[in-house]
Formats: C-alpha cells, sequence, structure tokens
C-alpha cells in the first residue's frame, strides 16, 4: 500500500508514512511532516516531539503514550517496568530528537551522577556537556550553560555532602507564606506564623 493510501485511510494531513514495521504487540509507524503549521497553543513553527497538531491527529492508542508521559521520559531506565520501558520505546522510535534526548538523559544517569568523587566525576561532566553541545539540541542550551556557569559547585558536591536545598526549601516556604497572608499586622505575629509552619 502506497504512502497516500495510508495517510487517506488514517485521516493524516500533510504527513508522509516513512514505514511500518509490526511485533507482537505494537505496530511502529516512521512518519514525517511536509507541510509546517504555526501551533495556536504555542506560536512555535517548528515540528517539535509533542506538536499539538500532530498529536490531535495520532490514533487513540500511540496518543495515551504522549499524554502525561513527561514522568515515563525522566525517569531512569533502569527503574522502567517491562510495560513503562515498552511505552518509552514507542515515544522514542516517533521521533529522533527524542531519542536522542533521552540518551543523553541515560548518559548523565549512569556515567554522571554514579562518580564516586570530584576528579572523576568534572571529566565525566565535560564529557556529557560536549556530547550534548555536539547534539545541537535547543532544549539543552539553557542546561549547558547553567552547567558550565556552575561547574565548580556541582563537581564539589560528589565530594561534600553539605547542600544549601533546606535552606532554599525553606526560604520558599516563608515566601509562599506571606503571599497567601496578603500581608501581616505586624513583624512579630509574622514571626511566629513562619515558625508555626516551619516546625
Amino acid at each position: 500500500m502506497q504512502n497516500n493510501n495510508n495517510t487517506n485511510l488514517l485521516g493524516f494531513k500533510d504527513v508522509i508514512f516513512d514505514s511500518f514495521c509490526e511485533d507482537k504487540e505494537f505496530v511502529h509507524i516512521h512518519a514525517s511532516v511536509t507541510k509546517m503549521d504555526t501551533c495556536p497553543h504555542c506560536g512555535s513553527t517548528k515540528i517539535w516531539v509533542q506538536d499539538h497538531r500532530i498529536q490531535k491527529n495520532l490514533p487513540t492508542k500511540l496518543r495515551k503514550y504522549f499524554k502525561r508521559s513527561k514522568s515515563l521520559l525522566t525517569k531512569p531506565a533502569a527503574k522502567l517496568t517491562s510495560e513503562q520501558a515498552k511505552e518509552v520505546t514507542l515515544m522514542l522510535d516517533l521521533n529522533n530528537d527524542l531519542k536522542l534526548a533521552y540518551r543523553l538523559k541515560e548518559l548523565f544517569y549512569q556515567y554522571v551522577l554514579s562518580q564516586p568523587n570530584r576528579v572523576r566525576a568534572s571529566k565525566s561532566l565535560r564529557e556529557w556537556i560536549r556530547r550534548a553541545e555536539e547534539s545541537d539540541l535547543k532544549e539543552f542550551k539553557s542546561c549547558i550553560t547553567a552547567f558550565n556557569n556552575w561547574f565548580d559547585e556541582i563537581c564539589n558536591s560528589f565530594d561534600y555532602p553539605w547542600s544549601n536545598g533546606p535552606l532554599e526549601g525553606t526560604h520558599t516556604k516563608i515566601k509562599t507564606l506571606k503571599r497567601n497572608c496578603f500581608g501581616m499586622k505586624n513583624f512579630n505575629l509574622f514571626r511566629k506564623r513562619i515558625m508555626f509552619a516551619c516546625k
């Protein structure tokens, strides 16, 4: 069956089906888009992995893997169940950029976070940053910038157990409390409220 017949059959517009392959449980569809449209939700003219127009046209069985799929894609592959691994594989087969981003994420989990000390972590992190830059994925640019700006601090965390995380959490809690209170009568009352909330 030719591509245009498949397109008509499934109700897609401006989509060319490159290949179909079938295994015991899934049908894997490799498709490309011939026409660039502006997304009505985000205004993007590029075709992203979760483009609203493409996602809307996906069959229900395929679409469900993209809905609320962030947790599956960010979870380490070693912690995925066999069913979750199949779902992730299906999503990765639909887009090469997503597949590349997923590989970079797994490299970070396996070769950076697993290092025992600062020296080995700095080498692994430099190599990971180099690979992320070579991937040329727009979504990783801010991450690369942050890693380069805070490189020494990130590497130090592999040797020292201290973190300013609890302090940042308390600070956020105080700011949220202040915003929810819409102002307090005096500082002493506000201080008591903070102490009570941070018990």
